[in-house]
């Protein structure tokens, strides 16, 4: 699997995610410790952003990406392709996941920052 980001969306995460260039690309339901209740002040439809400073278990599968570290566990699998594209749009101040043939969510937010 791998992730190509914008070159918008490439800067706006590098200047959110500190020096290690590391995410999560998280599911925003489900059991993972990342879901975003009322203690998150920003959620995407399904997906969110979580920049992590340390490895995190379940996180296992890198997403090749010559830039950044993006980790996904077991149960985004399912959801995502082999391809998968993140790009940014101003309007809706969110990030946009998408493959070939389909936006897999048009509105993810970065964990705890209330604009992304």
């Amino acid at each position: 699997m791998n992730i190509t980001l914008t070159d918008t969306a490439s800067e706006i995460i590098r200047n959110k995610v500190g020096d290690d260039k590391a995410f999560l690309l998280a599911l925003n339901d489900g059991p993972n410790a990342f879901v975003a209740h009322d203690w998150c002040c920003a959620k995407g439809n399904q997906f969110q952003i979580v920049p992590v400073f340390n490895q995190v278990d379940g996180y296992t599968t890198k997403l090749s990406n010559p830039e950044f570290n993006v980790y996904v566990s077991e149960e985004e699998k399912p959801y995502l392709a082999d391809h998968l594209v993140m790009d940014f749009d101003a309007k809706m101040n969110s990030f946009q996941l998408k493959c070939e043939n389909n936006t897999i969510d048009s509105n993810i937010k970065l964990k705890n920052y209330f604009f992304s």
